[in-house]
């Protein structure tokens, strides 16, 4: 998975409490590369790349393996590099949840 840091990560680092028991790892939106779906997913398979913006109660695309509900998942554009898909994805939520 590709990764950044936005501003709400940012935000959650202020806000939430990391401890060795409990660590924190950051990130709401990403890019990479299905590796294993559950026997109920439907839209995806092993082998996609897949961009996504995550849910607030549910962050961590900054780890090496993330489990996501593919409800939030959409197909990266061919044209776009892992970098360039992770930005729009987050850039078109911006966008459309602020006009």
């Amino acid at each position: 998975m590709r990764s950044r840091s936005i501003p709400r990560d940012l935000k959650s680092r202020k806000a939430f409490a990391a401890s060795p028991d409990q660590p924190l790892v950051l990130g709401y939106d990403t890019s990479g590369i299905v590796e294993a779906v559950g026997p109920g997913v439907t839209l995806f398979r092993p082998g996609d790349a897949v961009v996504y913006a995550g849910v607030l109660d549910r962050p961590g695309s900054n780890a090496a393996l993330q489990l996501v509900d593919e409800r939030i998942v959409g197909r990266k554009p061919a044209m776009l590099d892992h970098a360039a898909a992770d930005y729009g994805a987050f850039g078109t939520l911006q966008v459309r949840f602020t006009t």
